[in-house]
Formats: structure tokens, C-alpha cells, sequence
């Protein structure tokens, strides 16, 4: 019963281990990731704020909008997924194929029938990230809303 203890004890540290790791790695990838997408979202958001309060300067929409979505916990999320879904090897072979040309990220990804696996796989895993993302910024567009209420009111009456 003793080294059954141990054992479990001993697997239960590699697993969490393994998964710090992971994390690392994936927070790794995030961190040197383009944020096309993101600026994208916060184009069309930019679009939509800055009709509706249109007394206030672009530059206070941006920087409370930044501020209320909370980017560095949607990123946090974003880590998550990655780390759940992808061992360090994949996503060391990610972070190589990451900020290149499309040409470039097809032949690292896609050459050997693994990498070509893994690349299908990222595909699947985006969807994931793109709906954490989608409702995490859905959960924080009232903080938005009201932040942006509150810096209009003295140009509303």
C-alpha cells in the first residue's frame, strides 16, 4: 500500500510537472504570436464604440476597452488551451513555424506525416481558441459599456 502511495505520489508530480511545461512553452508561443486577430476584433469593436460615443477621442475608447476586455487574462486563457491540447515538442515545433511567411509555416507543418497531423490539429485548436476568446470579450463588454457610459455622461446633457 506504501509504494502504491508513492507511486501515485511520484506520477501524480511528473504529470503536474509536465504540464508546467506545457504551460511554459504554450505561454512561449502566445507571447511571440502576432495579434492580427486581436487587432481585427478591436477594429470592428473601435467601429462600433466610437459611432456610438462619438464625443469621446478614439484614443480614450481604445485604451478602455483594452483596459475592461482585460487582454492579458484573455491571453492567460488562450495559454490554457494551447497547454491542454499540445505536448512541449508540438509546440516548440509551433513556435519555430510561428511569424513566418505562409509558405514557410506549410513546410515546417505540413512535410512530415506528423507535422501534418499536428497542423490539422492546430487548425481544430484555433476554432477552440477563436470561441474562448469570443466569449471572454462577450463576459466583459457590460464593464466595457458602462466604463464608456460613465466617460460620456458629461457630454450627454
Amino acid at each position: 500500500m506504501f509504494m502504491r502511495k508513492i507511486t501515485f505520489v511520484v506520477l501524480l508530480a511528473v504529470a503536474l510537472a509536465a504540464c508546467g511545461g506545457s504551460k511554459d512553452k504554450a505561454r512561449e508561443l502566445v507571447e511571440s504570436t502576432r495579434d492580427d486577430g486581436f487587432e481585427s476584433r478591436m477594429d470592428d469593436l473601435m467601429k462600433v464604440f466610437s459611432s456610438h460615443y462619438w464625443a469621446l477621442p478614439d484614443d480614450t475608447i481604445r485604451e478602455t476597452v483594452i483596459e475592461k476586455l482585460d487582454m492579458e487574462g484573455i491571453r492567460s486563457l488562450i495559454v490554457d488551451v494551447y497547454a491542454d491540447h499540445f505536448n512541449n515538442e508540438e509546440l516548440e515545433v509551433m513556435i519555430r513555424a510561428n511569424n513566418k511567411s505562409l509558405e514557410e509555416t506549410e513546410s515546417i507543418l505540413s512535410s512530415p506525416e506528423e507535422g501534418r497531423a499536428l497542423f490539422d490539429r492546430v487548425v481544430e485548436v484555433q476554432a477552440v481558441i477563436d470561441q474562448v476568446t469570443e466569449d471572454a470579450m462577450k463576459a466583459r463588454t457590460t464593464a466595457v459599456i458602462e466604463a464608456l457610459d460613465k466617460l460620456n455622461e458629461p457630454y450627454v446633457n
